[in-house]
């Protein structure tokens, strides 16, 4: 695998999302690639601080505010020469 297609995976690996074959090569190109291994060891430290943040849940009736916004504004038409 190409550190990019590597690095693309480094969250579902983290996840355990996944499958086994593929887990395999990215653990195997990490286990060979100082810079993915260097990278990857970045975002577990990343991802470590964020696991002491409680989730914050947004307010009842947020999601159906925010689809109206987002219906008036593609309603609205743009000014002209825009």
């Amino acid at each position: 695998m190409k550190c990019t297609q590597v690095q693309n995976r480094f969250s579902a690996f983290q996840d355990g999302e996944l499958g086994p074959q593929e887990a395999k090569r990215v653990g195997e190109h990490l286990e060979n690639c100082p810079a993915c291994r260097d990278r990857y060891a970045e975002m577990e430290k990343v991802w470590q601080a964020l696991e002491g943040f409680q989730e914050i849940l947004p307010e009842p009736g947020f999601y159906g505010q925010l689809a109206k916004k987002i219906n008036e504004s593609n309603e609205t038409p743009s000014p002209a020469g825009f």
